[in-house]
């Protein structure tokens, strides 16, 4: 765009009136991929509510090619983990960090585990 064509738009911003050429203008293609959540299931195994961990029995996920296995996930800050107990079966939502592990987004309870099923999640 040259300054003769940015100088118009201003002047016609400046005016009220709109300008085509910046409300057509799509976003920029990077080439990376964008940002979105990993969708997962699997079965609490361990909650640690100080570390912000979660050990977690998950099913495979394909979109990663990962096989079933139990694991420790971080997770995000302000994702309570104190309802959560050991038996649990859950979904999850994970995210890849920028120091490149994944990262829990949110987490879903499906099944209270016996031991905590007296929490309520409505």
């Amino acid at each position: 765009m040259d300054a003769g064509t940015l100088q118009g738009q201003a002047l016609a911003l400046w005016r009220g009136e709109p300008f085509r050429e910046l409300a057509e203008l799509e976003p920029a293609d990077t080439g990376a991929e964008p940002e979105r959540d990993i969708m997962g299931s699997g079965t609490v195994r361990g909650v640690n509510p100080g570390e912000g961990v979660l050990n977690l029995e998950h099913a495979p996920i394909p979109e990663l090619d990962w096989p079933a296995m139990t694991m420790d996930f971080d997770v995000a800050e302000g994702v309570s983990l104190d309802d959560l107990a050991p038996g649990d079966e859950i979904h999850f939502g994970m995210r890849k960090s920028a120091a490149g592990g994944w990262v829990i987004q949110f987490v879903h309870v499906m099944t209270p585990s016996p031991a905590g099923a007296e929490h309520d999640h409505d």
